[in-house]
């Protein structure tokens, strides 16, 4: 179960290098809210992996 929370992690982890990549493309609006929505994914999985230990 771990190993999924892991490897989940590290597709938001890719999905926020791609959001970084596109910045350039005046989406500013819709780039700020994939960001808060990037970080609350990570935010839950953090505390999910934090609760497995």
């Amino acid at each position: 179960m771990a190993v999924a929370w892991t490897a989940l992690k590290g597709k938001v982890d890719q999905l926020e290098k791609d959001v970084k990549e596109i910045q350039g493309f005046h989406l500013d609006v819709e780039i700020a809210e994939i960001k808060k929505d990037i970080q609350y994914m990570r935010e839950m999985l953090e505390r999910v992996l934090q609760q497995m230990k």
